[in-house]
């Protein structure tokens, strides 16, 4: 595979599976230092948002690079039906955020859900900067213009 087709492949990973916006939903949730009732619109946001990724990886492994890249990081536990089962169960029955954090084995489930997507989220970064924009270098906006040095 080239730099470039993995960058762009790991770049359609991040987008399908909804990771940045799953983390934004997900991170208050699993906030100790957090108090308070989940809002009726958290829910059914981060209930849309988890049907979609597991939508947007059962696509993802129908193209050959994406496949490649998901199987070699084992991103299919993430999907494990059980896995994802308890943190749906977790968010619809749980009014409040100490019931998710209280109970050990749903915290657990959203923590390394959360922690999964944000390594995906850094590995992307950090590969379309390192391989793709410092290769690239700094691209002048204005190509063929000429530079007057003034004395």
């Amino acid at each position: 595979m080239q730099t470039l087709e993995f960058t762009r492949a790991l770049n359609l990973i991040v987008e399908k599976l909804k990771a940045r916006e799953l983390i934004r939903v997900w991170e208050p949730l699993i906030d100790t230092r957090a108090d308070g009732v989940i809002a009726e619109e958290v829910k059914n946001r981060f209930s849309t948002l988890i049907f979609s990724s597991n939508a947007g990886y059962a696509r993802l492994l129908d193209l050959a690079p994406t496949r490649k890249i998901l199987e070699k990081l084992n991103i299919a536990q993430v999907y494990e039906p059980a896995r994802l089962g308890t943190i749906i169960a977790a968010i619809s029955s749980s009014a409040q955020l100490q019931q998710i954090w209280g109970n050990g084995y749903s915290y657990a489930a959203f923590y390394s859900l959360t922690e999964q997507l944000w390594s995906l989220v850094r590995m992307e970064s950090a590969c379309r900067s390192l391989l793709e924009e410092e290769k690239k270098g700094k691209i002048d906006p204005f190509p063929g213009r000429k530079t007057f040095l003034r004395r």
